[in-house]
């Protein structure tokens, strides 16, 4: 997978994109003061950094007051292309896109919630430790998220980070995703960094095991839900090794069409101590089937496989 990055150390060298719909529909209409404070916080939106100006601070690099600062944004907010909230001491300042609130029908984003509870310094290294897996910044909502897993499901802020560290690893960076997998670990029960390890590591055990049959029948595709009851069965309650379960899946090459059921047929008569029906493969002259075998494949998989192993939302 290729990652492509943009290196910019000076700020100057920058750019900051303005949509035509934002000159063309508000720009005339505003105050020139209020046209620079926009303008300045897209920038800021744009700039990759964790620390951003106060209110202050905006005024006098624009060299206006701090008070036109404020009545800028709530100018904006009015004209519903910004949010504010309040958080903690911060003015959370977000930015819509402005073609999406001129042109697209439906209603307007909601007012973000606000945290439960402000971050404290474990939750505020937390939010660290993700941005450095993830490689970006999380934004507020993110945040806002990722705050009320702790207090619904009642996660430890590493085990939060290694459900998210999980998601990465297996290229899943979407934040629907990972709000789909905190649902699947609190319902298991999942609470603790050790349990959740103790799932993640037990999880890709058998996986493995999986891929590995999968394979060694010369299919190269995620096995069905019914291939899994299948092998699941080989491995947990018949306690059948390996090296057992390909002797039998051996058996296959004498058949036309080889099928976990007729290989399950073997491992059940091993496993009841019987002699399995071996069916012998025909002859050159009998007639030969013109269907091609089918790879089995059920498409109605539990929903922890498709959030594990599924497209992204």
């Amino acid at each position: 997978m290729n990652r492509f990055e943009y290196m910019r150390e000076i700020d100057d060298m920058g750019i900051t994109p303005v949509e035509n719909s934002f000159l063309n529909h508000y720009m005339s209409k505003a105050r020139g003061d209020y046209v620079k404070v926009y303008l300045y916080g897209l920038k800021c939106c744009f700039q990759g950094s964790s620390e951003f100006p106060s209110n202050s601070e905006i005024a006098d690099f624009l060299m206006i007051e701090e008070d036109d600062v404020m009545k800028a944004w709530k100018y904006w907010e009015k004209q519903g292309i910004i949010m504010l909230a309040n958080e903690g001491d911060d003015l959370i300042i977000e930015y819509y896109g402005v073609s999406s609130m001129l042109f697209v029908k439906g209603e307007r984003p909601q007012k973000r919630k606000k945290s439960r509870k402000p971050p404290n310094m474990k939750a505020k290294q937390m939010f660290s430790e993700i941005e450095d897996k993830i490689g970006r910044l999380l934004t507020h909502n993110e945040m806002d998220s990722i705050l009320s897993w702790v207090d619904e499901y009642k996660f430890t802020y590493q085990t939060i980070v290694l459900i998210i560290d999980d998601c990465v690893k297996r290229e899943k960076r979407s934040f629907s995703y990972w709000e789909s997998m905190a649902s699947v670990y609190h319902d298991l029960g999942i609470t603790t960094f050790d349990q959740a390890q103790q799932y993640i590591q037990s999880r890709d055990s058998r996986w493995k095991e999986y891929n590995e049959i999968m394979h060694y029948l010369g299919f190269f595709r995620m096995a069905s839900q019914t291939e899994k009851q299948y092998m699941n069965k080989w491995l947990d309650e018949y306690s059948f090794d390996f090296d057992t379960i390909k002797k039998a899946c051996d058996e296959t090459a004498a058949t036309d069409k080889p099928s976990f059921k007729y290989i399950d047929s073997i491992l059940t008569a091993w496993y009841k101590g019987e002699e399995p029906k071996v069916k012998r493969q025909q002859n050159a002259s009998s007639k030969k089937s013109k269907t091609r075998i089918k790879d089995e494949h059920n498409y109605d998989e539990e929903m922890i496989d498709k959030l594990l192993f599924g497209e992204e939302d």
